[in-house]
Parts: structure tokens; sequence; C-alpha cells
């Protein structure tokens, strides 16, 4: 994506967060491994193991590449930052009008199994040249590699999805989240996959129309217990569990804040929303799915919890 540059410095400072004690199933997370060093932007298939799974045409940013700034670290043609990590990171559009999006894709070492749960990480930080800064950053995890040549939208419902806006372009900030895996999934992609109307924007600049997003240290860890207790929602009863026609959801003690709800079948396609849910107890009708498993997604302060439900 190319727009027009503003330049300031950048300081790094990150937060810790307690994510699954496994090991890394995202090879060269911090974009470190290159085929060769960048010669100028749009040149993810530089990092080794990343590519675009579309025709968009997402950046590599590396320390080794000199001329004009252009995809180096900290300058480049759409700001300045430091890394996160080593000398490299990886950058995306994820808005601009009309629809045009941009993805970052890659082959996880090894298949996710069914059933278990994942705890996922990144750093992100917005670029100056954007003049928006957007909420839905997510990742979605697929069974099969994907190669769509557009530039627009692609059709997935991610299994993790960031719920504020992210405007920080001094600093990294780290998302996190968790859900439980369908089974085979193999592939990882990242950028936003909501249209222009679906996509929460936050005018920071008069830069231009768009939102640009740097993305470093990425991580997807099997969750150990204590990342499921620190990290997400606790006391969330479901019942009964399997169940033909509803199941009954209490939140428990959440600190009395409002969440989200959202119902999404074994491909990921999301079947029903609630917002703004400030009910103890909700139940949700499934009679009318034809289909044996679901899975729901609960929200609420930047936390959220993917259970699976049976339907026998």
């Amino acid at each position: 994506m190319k727009t027009l540059l503003k330049i300031s410095l950048s300081l790094i400072i990150s937060s810790t967060c307690l994510i699954g004690n496994g090991q890394n199933l995202v090879p060269n997370p911090s974009f470190e491994d290159t085929v060769q060093c960048p010669s100028s932007t749009g040149e993810l298939f530089n990092s080794v193991n990343w590519n675009s799974p579309t025709s968009g045409s997402p950046d590599y940013f590396n320390s080794c590449h000199t001329l004009l700034n252009n995809a180096s670290t900290p300058n480049n043609f759409f700001g300045n930052q430091n890394p996160y990590h080593g000398n490299s990171y990886a950058g995306f559009g994820a808005y601009q009008l009309p629809n045009v999006r941009e993805y970052l894709q890659v082959q996880l070492d090894s298949i996710l199994q069914s059933g278990v749960n994942y705890c996922v990480s990144y750093y992100v930080s917005l670029a100056e040249v954007s003049g928006y800064s957007i909420k839905q950053i997510g990742l979605y995890f697929s069974n099969t590699l994907i190669n769509n040549p557009i530039t627009t939208t692609l059709p997935f419902t991610p299994q993790i999805e960031n719920n504020s806006f992210i405007s920080d372009s001094t600093l990294w900030v780290k998302v996190t989240g968790m859900f439980t895996a369908v089974g085979g999934e193999e592939y990882l992609i990242i950028g936003n996959f909501n249209n222009d109307v679906s996509t929460d924007t936050l005018g920071v600049s008069n830069n231009s129309n768009a939102s640009y997003y740097y993305i470093d240290s990425i991580e997807v860890k099997r969750c150990s217990p204590s990342s499921i207790d620190e990290n997400h929602l606790n006391n969330i009863k479901i019942s009964p569990n399997p169940a033909n026609d509803y199941f009954n959801i209490d939140i428990g003690d959440n600190n009395n804040a409002p969440y989200s709800l959202k119902l999404y079948n074994a491909m990921g396609q999301e079947l029903f929303s609630l917002i703004n849910v400030k009910s103890k107890t909700t139940r949700i009708d499934i009679s009318k799915y034809n289909t044996n498993l679901l899975f729901v997604k609960i929200e609420s302060q930047n936390k959220s919890f993917t259970y699976k439900l049976l339907k026998p």
C-alpha cells in the first residue's frame, strides 16, 4: 500500500502478559530470517516462510535495507518504528477505501489439534502514515493454503480478533487471545476481515485515508492452565452441553461488565451475534442449526474465550 509519508521518532515499550508455555508454532515469528534483504516495499516474500494470500502487497522491513530508508528499520516509507525484537518486522494495509486490504500468511510448524486451547499474542503499532486506527485486526486459522487473486476483503471469520482501537504509533501494543481449535488448522492469516461498513475507524490524522500497521513477534502456543485463568473470562458456565434445542450461558462474576457473544459453525462462519449484553444469563436457540459442532465466543473488557458446544 503506497500513501503519504510522515516521519517522527518512536520509542519501544512493551507490557508482559502470560501465555502458554509450549512451543511457538509460528515459524520466523519476528521476520528475522530472510530470503534476501528487501529491495523495496511490498516484499513480504523476502521474509522466510511468509507470503501474501491475496494479490495485495504487504511489506517486509529490515535494517539491512539502506536505499532511501524505503523498507528499512527504524525509518521507512510508512513512518518510524524500532523493531520489537531483532532487526525486522512486517507491515500491512488494514483499511483503505473502497475495501482495499492486505494480509500476511504463514504455514504453522504443526497442525492444530481438535479441542485444544491455543493462546495467541502479537505486537502491533500504527504507522504514522495512517489517517485512521481500527479495532478489527484478526487472525484466521485455515486448514488450507489461501491463494486468492483479490485486493479486497477475504471472506473468512477470524478466530481471534482485537476489539479495541489500536492508535499508538509510538509504542508497540501487545494483543492476546485464545481459541479452541476445531482440528486440522495449519495456516495463519493476519489482517482485517471486515468490509468498510463493518470496520470501526477512529480518525488520528490527516495524513491519509488509510490504516497501516506494523506487526512483530507473533506467537501461537498451547495454553497453560495459568494463562487461561489470567487472560480470559472466568466462571462462565454453559448448560446443557451437549444439547439439541438451546444452551444456557451464565456469565458468572466478571465485574458486571457488558459482553458480546458470537456463535460460529465448525467452518468458522458466524451464525448470529449479540453485543453489549448486560444480563448475567443468556439462552441461545440452536434448534435450527443442522450441525453437531458449534462454537461460542464471548468477549468482555478486552478478554475473550471460545467454547465448544456439542449438538448430538
